[in-house]
């Protein structure tokens, strides 16, 4: 009997590097990675199809053959994540943003982080927990989440359920919040917010 590979399934993207989403007319939005991935506790993150071992067989000739050895499979948990007792599913532990991280665990991630700008390379974000920009979120950019920090906002378009803190300024930017606005200075942005503006 032949041996089969094991295989691991996942339940969210893996790929944080998307080009970017296809509009209409064919013309691709660099700006446009999708939303954010993002579980609440209990969801399915993973599960495995477990190796089949296969056995020796043996030839017309009566002489023994070696059985192709399958590769093996298991799921690794990293923090906010759990694995079922028999190994075979993997599950949020926590709500947050799931992770498979270089050494191949997967993880929940209760904020999202960008350690550096929100350009290109990170695309629009929307992500329904804290989102933390260590840099500046720039020209043409929409963020949209629970809650924001961040460096600095310039052109961009901010829509945030709780507080925003800026340690920098707004410059130019379309600010709408449920909560409160934190900056060191605004100039020439539109800020629509229900709570506090503390300039």
């Amino acid at each position: 009997m032949e041996g089969k590979d094991g295989s691991i399934e996942y339940f969210f993207e893996t790929d944080p590097l998307r080009i970017g989403a296809v509009k209409a007319g064919e013309r691709i939005d660099y700006k446009d990675r999708g939303q954010v991935p993002q579980v609440e506790e209990g969801d399915l993150l993973a599960r495995l199809t477990p190796t089949r071992e296969g056995r020796d067989g043996c030839d017309i000739y009566g002489q023994k053959t070696k059985v192709y050895k399958p590769k093996k499979f298991r799921l690794y948990c990293g923090e906010g994540v759990i694995l079922s007792e028999d190994g075979l599913e993997a599950r949020a532990k926590r709500a947050g943003q799931p992770k498979v991280s270089v050494d191949g665990r997967m993880v929940v991630e209760p904020e999202y982080v960008v350690r550096g700008d929100v350009n290109l390379e990170t695309g629009h974000i929307e992500f329904a927990g804290n989102i933390c920009v260590y840099g500046t979120i720039e020209d043409g950019f929409r963020v949209k989440g629970g809650s924001l920090s961040a460096k600095e906002i310039m052109k961009a378009e901010i829509d945030i359920a709780g507080d925003i803190v800026v340690t920098g300024g707004i410059i130019g930017a379309n600010v709408k919040t449920q909560g409160n606005v934190k900056a060191k200075f605004i100039q020439g942005a539109a800020i629509e917010a229900m709570g506090d503006i503390l300039v």
